[in-house]
């Protein structure tokens, strides 16, 4: 770690929505120099986001960070510079009977299978094909007893507005709460549903990540997938666009519009040494 201002801080931010506002655009000038100033000063930078390893790869020559990313929602924290997991967690054996019953539970859902940077479809629907597509992978058809354990997550689609809240969503992840207590981690993010292995989220994954680290974290987030990460957090932010549950959340702090997020909390830990 550097000398600097900001030496023995760890800021992660979620990446779409808050870091980057808007889907395949450029991240504002705004935040990605308030980012590079933070690591200029010594501070340590990352992201976590539900994306997974494939899909970072069809984003990273948009952002600079020089700690390892918080990916599939927690279950994978991986070094981007020497391409190698420091961590990764697995859907128990079961997830395959368990999740195709969740899809087929609710007509029209469409299913994803990540297994590492590889990811299969098992039943499509167009919001699932516009999701891979905005995320930079092809869509690959197989039949899920074709692919091979162990998986990492599971994302399932429901055929709704694909940024907009799904009540289908909400309702898959409360299903499978029921049919599998203690078994799974399923979070909404608009029509999708991603599933991981029970424990694992953002919040587990960035304390992993600052536990290797040996640093506390400040967190930024805007989603229902953030909620574990901010309450994990040593400080906690949120963009004025976040959802109002995330606003809710006793300790964090609301700033400006994702487009200068960044600038807002680096502006308030620079007041904070003043």
């Amino acid at each position: 770690m550097g000398n600097g201002k900001f030496e023995g801080y760890l800021l992660v931010a979620d990446f779409d929505d808050t870091f980057c506002p808007e889907h395949g655009a450029p991240v504002p000038e705004e935040n990605r120099r308030a980012a590079q100033h933070f690591m200029d000063e010594g501070g340590l930078f990352t992201i976590a986001t539900g994306r997974d390893v494939r899909s970072y790869y069809s984003i990273r020559d948009k952002f600079t960070v020089n700690a390892p990313l918080v990916l599939s929602n927690g279950a994978v924290i991986f070094d981007g510079e020497s391409g190698e997991s420091w961590y990764e967690s697995f859907l128990p054996f079961s997830c395959r009977s368990d999740l195709l019953a969740a899809r087929d539970a609710f007509p029209g859902t469409g299913m994803e299978v990540h297994r590492g940077a590889d990811v299969r479809v098992c039943g499509s629907n167009a919001t699932l094909e516009k999701h891979l597509s905005r995320m930079g992978v092809p869509v690959s058809e197989a039949d899920p007893g074709h692919i091979l354990y162990p998986w990492t997550k599971v994302v399932l689609v429901a055929p709704d507005e694909i940024r907009a809240e799904s009540e289908t969503a909400h309702a898959l992840c409360a299903w499978i709460a029921a049919q599998f207590p203690g078994r799974y981690e399923a979070v909404p993010s608009g029509a999708l549903v991603d599933v991981v292995a029970a424990g694992s989220d953002k919040g587990s994954g960035v304390r992993r990540l600052a536990e290797f680290l040996d640093i506390l974290p400040e967190n930024i987030g805007d989603g229902w997938n953030d909620i574990p990460m901010l309450r994990a957090a040593g400080r906690a932010f949120a963009p004025e666009t976040a959802l109002p549950e995330v606003l809710a959340l006793p300790g964090v702090t609301k700033l400006s519009a994702p487009g200068r997020c960044i600038r807002d909390v680096i502006d308030r830990l620079e007041a904070d040494q003043k």
